[in-house]
């Protein structure tokens, strides 16, 4: 019989530890949001906001990179999951197969 094993991708910041989903924050991406009183700079500023001041950011769109304008929630998954957003933040993840001896 074959053993099938799930890896999960480990992050310097956070990771979700479900098998199915892979959350990770890019903490060394900067943005400005700051609209009525709510302000955040990065991904980490994100936990200290209540849920739907956390989901109005979640939503903004910012400069990512040279990739164009990108949602917080997919470069900030771990601090947007959970917002009943209208897409999963996090990207699911393929097991992954060990060679049998």
């Amino acid at each position: 019989s074959k053993v099938v094993l799930l890896i999960c991708a480990i992050s310097s910041v956070a990771t979700t530890t479900s098998a199915q989903k892979v959350c990770t924050d890019d903490d060394a991406w900067a943005f400005t949001y700051d609209v009525n009183g709510v302000t955040a700079d990065k991904c980490a500023d994100l936990s200290g906001l209540g849920k739907n001041k956390r989901r109005a950011v979640c939503r903004s769109e910012f400069p990512y990179k040279e990739k164009g304008d990108k949602k917080v929630f997919k470069i900030c998954q771990f601090s947007c999951q959970g917002l009943e957003l209208s897409i999963d933040p996090c990207p699911s993840e393929k097991p992954s197969k060990l060679p049998s001896n």
